[in-house]
């Protein structure tokens, strides 16, 4: 269901996007409608998931409080019906909404190397906005445990995978960034984009292959270097652990201490009635 969900809102929010990179070779537009999706997209979760709902809660609150003003004595009832009443939070449509968020920054990286700063305040806009969102207009979360987010850290590797091929692509064919480099392979179409001279295309070809290959190395090496958790981390927990180990092994020693002290208290309260007798 991920997987499905994560290829329909790909296909919708990154189409246009690969038409003006790779069919329309357009560089300057491609900038534009990146700038004007992720602003599109911040205003239109804001109002969405959190201003619309609010407000169509409170409308309903009010019809809800007119008509029941009289019984003032089931006031906490209507609180505690009001929220029951309110809709369930969906962690789906956020995960979403994170991960195409994060393909416009990656994919699409050489084209504007500015996405990220921008993402970067939308997130704090967002994060503002989630927090008012679960507070006011959603019921509260039921808290779950887990050890990983699941299909979403595949989801994000293979982002991560697919930029190296999509930014080399924009680097070698879109933006005149590689010609800076290699201009006697270039030459100018009659729209003025930078075209492949004829002859020059393998050459070209096996340079962005082999950037994009190592840029791919490069990302595995790292990945098998940086430990999925910290050393500092490794030893808190460890030290966490023993602590607990040993206040377990302190109250079982005073539990038994305790039952011998009752055995012996028993014991001897026998031993001076046998005594008695």
């Amino acid at each position: 269901l991920v997987l499905k969900r994560f290829a329909f809102e790909a296909f919708d929010a990154y189409v246009v996007l690969f038409y003006l990179a790779f069919y329309e070779r357009n560089i300057h537009l491609l900038r534009l409608e990146l700038v004007g999706a992720m602003s599109a997209d911040t205003f239109r979760r804001m109002l969405t998931e959190s201003a619309i709902p609010f407000a169509l809660q409170k409308l309903s609150a009010t019809k809800n409080n007119s008509s029941t003003k009289k019984d003032d004595d089931k006031g906490a009832e209507q609180n505690c019906s009001a929220e029951v009443d309110m809709d369930e939070y969906e962690l789906f449509d956020d995960y979403i909404e994170m991960l195409i968020n994060f393909g416009y920054i990656t994919l699409f990286a050489s084209a504007f190397p500015l996405a990220s700063f921008i993402t970067t305040f939308a997130n704090v806009v967002e994060y503002r906005s989630d927090c008012w969102k679960l507070s006011r207009v959603f019921r509260r979360p039921s808290v779950v445990k887990n050890n990983s987010i699941g299909m979403w850290k595949h989801l994000l590797h293979m982002i991560v995978s697919l930029s190296a091929l999509t930014n080399c692509l924009i680097f070698a064919f879109t933006s005149s960034q590689l010609q800076q480099f290699i201009p006697d392979n270039y030459v100018k179409d009659q729209f003025g984009r930078p075209a492949l001279r004829t002859g020059a295309a393998e050459e070209t070809m096996l340079l962005m292959l082999g950037l994009e290959h190592s840029l791919i190395v490069l990302a595995a090496l790292v990945k098998s270097i940086v430990p999925k958790v910290p050393q500092h981390v490794r030893n808190g927990i460890s030290k966490r652990d023993y602590l607990h180990q040993a206040l377990l092994a302190k109250g079982r020693l005073r539990t038994m201490e305790a039952a011998a002290t009752a055995q012996y208290n028993l014991e001897k309260k026998q031993k001076l009635s046998v005594k008695r007798v």
